[in-house]
């Protein structure tokens, strides 16, 4: 996860985890442990809300 897109790393999300949060190009805004920031959209797999 970055601070911003393209940014200094400012930690990591486990594999298996959901999350959620807003596509913006090809980044997701998200926040996980307390941090808000971008994580690369191929990074994670597609499951929309139902």
């Amino acid at each position: 996860m970055r601070d911003v897109p393209g940014g200094s790393i400012i930690g990591t999300i486990p594999i298996g985890r959901k999350v959620s949060g807003n596509l913006f190009e090809n980044m997701v805004k998200t926040t996980y442990n307390g941090k808000t920031g971008y994580v690369y959209a191929a990074l994670l797999q597609k499951n929309p809300v139902k």
